[in-house]
């Protein structure tokens, strides 16, 4: 496991150095043209028609680790480290897979900033290289289902005034308090509400408050109390192939988190969301890949590759 060892570098902070040249030279290894579009890196085998995607940054560690997250603890039969499940367990997967298939035609691309904004994603759809392609793959924790299905993702803030005085005057509009029903409200009806911060002491009425929400559906527009200023900070399409991938012919499913596929569908190419991996653990305090599910990728992922060659 040393290949997922040395991918467990730090790829949250926004410096891909150490992470991007353990791909690189694995590709290297493996026979790749290898082209990298700023933190984006891009290994190409022969005249591909067939692509993998896999994100290589992770969320920041949350909460108390047990133990250091960017070092990898193999424990009874998991694979303990940040990113394990999302996504450098899927990157492990990949790269494996092709040195086992060894696929003469090919393209694979390790997407930057796909936790922020898919800002990585996002850049390749729009370059010169998905001239083409045909079909892709999107890597995931999906339990090794293949996913041709899932909601849109927009997040927004929300922000109320009142203003300032003294606390004893509870007569007075209190921002906070009004973000706060808003955020019970919001809660209600199927958003997540991430953040709220306002205010500067106890004993001072706040001037200001911003609640931080996102929302996920199929094309449907939700309508925010007319008592707090709104703006969309993030939208991204909903990712819906009826279709499928030709040669794939297992059952498809629905996934309720937010991929890159939906970037890649809207680009033209016909696409599927597949990997090892829970999204149960993804982003979690101690998160970790299930081993056997890190072996039933790569197996899975070799009889894909079977059809590109």
């Amino acid at each position: 496991m040393k290949l997922l060892k040395d991918l467990l570098a730090d790829s949250y902070s926004g410096d891909y150095t150490k992470v991007n040249s353990v791909i690189c030279k694995y590709l290297k290894k493996l026979g790749a043209n290898i082209i990298k579009q700023n933190n984006n890196i891009i290994g190409i085998f022969g005249k591909p028609e067939f692509l993998i995607c896999v994100h290589s940054d992770t969320v920041k560690p949350s909460g108390k680790w047990d133990t250091d997250p960017l070092k990898l603890k193999i424990k009874d039969g998991k694979a303990y480290g940040l990113g394990t499940c999302d996504n450098k367990g899927n990157i492990y997967c990949v790269l494996k897979a092709i040195e086992s298939a060894k696929p003469k035609n090919l393209m694979v691309v390790f997407t930057a900033d796909e936790e922020i904004a898919a800002f990585g994603a996002q850049k390749f759809v729009s370059s010169k290289y998905i001239k083409g392609i045909k079909h892709a793959i999107v890597c995931e924790p999906t339990e090794l289902k293949f996913v041709n299905k899932h909601k849109s993702y927009s997040s927004y803030t929300l922000t109320a005034y009142s203003k300032p005085g003294h606390s004893s005057d509870l007569s007075k509009d209190n921002c906070i308090v009004t973000l706060s029903k808003a955020a019970i409200f919001l809660n209600k009806k199927g958003l997540n509400v991430g953040v709220i911060e306002g205010g500067t002491q106890e004993n001072v009425i706040p001037a200001k408050c911003e609640l931080k929400v996102s929302y996920r559906s199929y094309g449907k527009s939700f309508t925010f109390p007319k008592s707090v200023e709104v703006v969309q900070n993030h939208f991204h399409e909903c990712f819906v192939n009826k279709e499928g991938i030709p040669f794939i012919k297992e059952a498809y499913h629905e996934v309720s988190f937010w991929t890159e596929a939906a970037l890649f569908q809207k680009a033209g190419i016909s696409t599927l969301v597949f990997g090892a991996g829970s999204i149960k653990q993804a982003h979690s305090t101690n998160e970790y890949i299930e081993l056997s599910q890190i072996d039933k990728g790569i197996k899975k992922l070799e009889q894909v590759l079977k059809h590109v060659n």
